[in-house]
């Protein structure tokens, strides 16, 4: 960190979703702590560097170009120019609590031992009511309360020093989706200790459509299948979790609070809809050699 620098640096990656973006700023610009003590690197990673014309970050702000497809490549140019002691990582599409940035200082200043925080991630519904694909995306999605007791957590909200980053390296470029978690286990593995942050929350709309939901699945499944070495992906047989309605999913799905049995049964159906396409995705990437897609 510069002399006099900033404490903290926001990294907020962007891919053609400049309205979005543009909400994400507008909280990143009603935080409780002084814009002073804070940066916001914009990660642009369009294949275009052009900025909208009515593109009005905050004084803090500055936009950092990185055309090489990925957002973990686009953090990491981001990472190259931060100027921080305490990285804030965070996506485009995510609405950070007034008290985020706040919040997160306190509490790795009341433990000196942690070095990553795994903040709250709050799914919220599109409208009044939950649809049935926005219930199965607060059942199953970026579950922040199940990631860090594995030792890892989603960078739609992940606290890190920045000393962990100069020790551990930076984010995987060739992976185009968890890319979070291969870099938090490298962390782990290195003694690193994480923590969840339960009031150091980011809002997160669900996604509201099956197709929506099927996008995230196969992006994830690719990002998943590309960390396997070449050799593990080759002797890949799919699991029986595949073929059959998982007991396991079901079990999840009855423990989310104020679900009918009827909500119950079709979130268990759709589970099973999204199991299957990620089996032919996985059986397609294996035909391909390992090649995985941006969306």
């Amino acid at each position: 960190m510069a002399e006099g620098g900033p404490r903290v640096s926001v990294i907020v990656p962007t891919y053609r979703d400049w309205d979005a973006l543009a909400a994400c700023l507008s909280c990143l610009r009603a935080q409780s702590l002084d814009p002073a003590a804070f940066e916001i690197l914009v990660a642009n990673n369009n294949p275009d560097a052009a900025l909208p014309a009515d593109f009005a970050p905050p004084p803090n702000a500055r936009v950092i170009w990185q055309p090489k497809p990925g957002s973990y490549a686009a953090r990491n140019a981001a990472l190259r120019e931060a100027r921080g002691a305490v990285f804030a990582f965070t996506d485009s599409d995510c609405r950070p609590e007034p008290d985020w940035l706040e919040n997160a200082l306190a509490l790795l200043d009341r433990h000196g031992e942690v070095d990553r925080i795994g903040g709250a991630v709050i799914v919220t519904p599109n409208g009044a009511d939950w649809t049935l694909p926005e219930l199965y995306d607060r059942t199953f999605g970026l579950r922040q309360d199940r990631y860090v007791p594995r030792g890892y957590a989603a960078t739609a909200n992940l606290i890190v020093r920045r000393a962990l980053f100069e020790r551990v390296g930076p984010f995987n470029e060739e992976l185009y989706s968890s890319g979070d978690k291969e870099w938090n286990l490298r962390a782990q593995a290195a003694g690193s200790r994480i923590v969840l942050g339960e009031d150091v929350r980011v809002r997160h709309a669900a996604r509201s459509s099956f197709e929506a939901l099927k996008k995230k699945r196969l992006r994830v499944a690719g990002g998943r299948f590309r960390m396997k070495g070449k050799h593990e992906r080759r002797l890949w047989i799919p699991s029986p979790k595949y073929l059959f309605p998982a007991f396991s999913a079901l079990k999840r799905i009855r423990r989310e609070p104020g679900l009918t049995r009827g909500q119950v049964i079709r979130l268990w159906a759709m589970d099973y809809a999204l199991r299957r396409a990620e089996l032919r995705e996985l059986i397609a990437i294996r035909k391909s050699r390992g090649d995985t897609r941006r969306e």
